[in-house]
């Protein structure tokens, strides 16, 4: 059975395809085999059919319906057997008992499971049979007759050499959908290191800049801590705040990776925030795209990390929208919670049938989660109950008053 997929979800033919063929075909020669010898046993001896059954009889019914037992395993050698066992009934006379049944289906075994020499080669050899049959004069085998047998015969072979295109090319399909799920596989796992990468080089910014601040204001506060105490306790408070802040930042660090041969990030621009959306926020409306930003809740002051964070929230939103949404309205909100900082864009563009998730999840996605989870939020995305799309972050921090 198809591993992951529901029982009802797989067809009816993939399902008898997957069943055991050892155990399969000697059930049905069993069925077959039964169903001729019953009839051979209320067979009466006439003028059509003038030699009576015996032991030879059924011996070679036996041999042919018998060989199908082995036709998936063994399929020229149960062509060979069920034709030759056929051919011999017939060429005796015995009265008819569907032997070519065997044979019959012993070719359509061969053109689906072997190359299309051996197939061809098995069916010039019924070819021949049949005609040396009729030649012969076997009972049933005339001109009409002949012209029958190749249509039945020619039927089964075409049936098998199409069941056998057919199952390659499904085989196919189904290896360049398994190789296709594991190359988005990678392509995932590299996105998420690639994120993380990013990430970690932003936040050793964060904790370099917070560093930079303490060393300067240090050395202001001890150069005038004499002469302006209060200054030098208001700098020693700004240092005790940033380096709180640069430690917590600095444990996230820890926990992300970062290849080792990474070379250090040529960028030393400072690191954008919420402050920044104006600018990003023009550069989206020149596509065409409306966006209006409004803020809830009293404005604190963000850590680095957080604030970093959710500007690239709100900037891989948007971009996905100048993507996949088409020409469109965007509402972007921000609200500053007691604890939590939740930010959301909303688009009324073509919504999910365009979105990320309808190609697989995209990488955008899995660089937002990455930042919101870095932090304890959560990330909510998916279509919009009035059309469109919608992303939701919620951004856990800790409020500081705003600087005056």
């Amino acid at each position: 059975m198809t591993a992951g997929v529901p029982p009802d979800a797989v067809p009816v033919s993939r399902r008898l395809r997957d069943l055991d063929p050892r155990i399969m075909d000697p059930a049905i020669a069993v069925a077959i085999l039964t169903l001729a010898l019953l009839g051979m046993s209320s067979t009466k001896v006439d003028a059509a059919h003038p030699t009576s059954l015996n032991l030879l009889a059924y011996l070679l019914t036996v041999l042919g319906f018998g060989s199908l037992a082995v036709r998936t395993r063994a399929p020229l050698v149960t062509m060979a057997v069920s034709l030759a066992a056929a051919a011999a009934y017939s060429a005796i006379g015995y009265p008819e008992n569907g032997l070519p049944i065997a044979a019959m289906i012993a070719l359509y075994t061969v053109a689906s499971r072997t190359p299309r020499r051996q197939s061809l080669l098995a069916a010039g050899t019924v070819a021949v049979v049949l005609v040396g049959l009729t030649v012969q004069g076997a009972q049933g085998l005339d001109a009409a007759g002949l012209v029958t047998n190749f249509a039945v015969f020619g039927i089964a072979y075409a049936t098998g050499r199409y069941v056998q295109v057919r199952r390659a090319y499904t085989e196919q399909l189904e290896l360049r959908a398994a190789e296709a799920d594991q190359q988005r596989r990678r392509d995932a796992e590299r996105a998420v290191a690639e994120e993380r990468l990013r990430i970690a080089r932003e936040l050793h910014d964060v904790v370099a800049l917070a560093m930079s601040v303490v060393a300067v204001q240090s050395g202001i506060a001890a150069h005038v801590s004499d002469r302006r105490p209060d200054e030098a306790r208001s700098m020693l408070e700004t240092i005790n705040t940033t380096s709180r802040e640069a430690l917590d930042e600095m444990r996230r660090l820890l926990g992300v990776l970062r290849a080792e041969h990474e070379a250090p990030t040529a960028d030393l621009a400072p690191a954008p925030s919420l402050g920044d959306l104006g600018p990003l926020v023009s550069s989206i409306e020149s596509t065409g795209v409306t966006v209006h930003v409004s803020v809830e809740g009293e404005r604190v002051a963000l850590s680095s990390g957080v604030d970093l964070a959710a500007f690239r929230i709100a900037q891989e939103a948007l971009t996905n929208v100048v993507k996949h949404a088409g020409p469109a309205h965007v509402e972007v909100r921000i609200c500053y919670g007691p604890d939590e900082l939740e930010l959301e864009v909303v688009d009324d563009g073509r919504g999910a049938a365009s979105g990320l998730e309808a190609i697989g999840g995209g990488h955008g996605l899995v660089g937002m989660r990455e930042r919101v989870e870095l932090y304890g939020g959560s990330l909510s995305t998916g279509p919009s109950p009035g059309g469109g799309y919608r992303v939701r972050a919620r951004i856990p921090y800790r409020a500081r008053a705003v600087a005056r």
